[in-house]
């Protein structure tokens, strides 16, 4: 989605029934419920900055996680070294998603999950490639 059609959304849909002061919220997936489907509030809305540039983000009050993929459940990364420019190159990355961790590598920023450096694995980049293929 992008903003353009966050905006037209929001111009068409039909608030004349209901208070305009309807509260944001974010459906938590992965979470079941016989009700209403659990949600957080939404905090506030900010344009990115930086990686993040080109992106509208929103900030929950608080964090969202699926239950399977707790943050609380810290998960060892796995590393890539390859030769680049006649030295080695490590790069981290997440053991759910497999995307590669940028930033304070302490959670990973495509699927949330609580990683640690600590004893990961390294792989080869045909090694890499195949347990991705297998993920997918």
């Amino acid at each position: 989605m992008t903003l353009s059609d966050l905006k037209h959304t929001l111009d068409t849909l039909s608030f004349d029934h209901r208070d305009p002061d309807l509260r944001v919220v974010i459906d938590v997936s992965g979470e079941y419920s016989m009700g209403a489907r659990p949600s957080v509030p939404v905090k506030f809305v900010y344009s990115g900055i930086d990686w993040e540039d080109g992106q509208l983000r929103i900030q929950p009050e608080e964090p969202l996680y699926r239950s399977s993929r707790r943050p609380e459940d810290t998960r060892k990364a796995f590393a890539i070294q390859y030769i680049y420019d006649r030295r080695t190159v490590t790069k981290h990355h997440c053991p759910m998603c497999m995307e590669e961790l940028v930033g304070c590598k302490k959670f990973c920023a495509c699927c949330g999950q609580k990683v640690t450096l600590d004893g990961a694995e390294v792989l080869t980049l045909y090694d890499y490639r195949t347990k991705k293929d297998e993920a997918e």
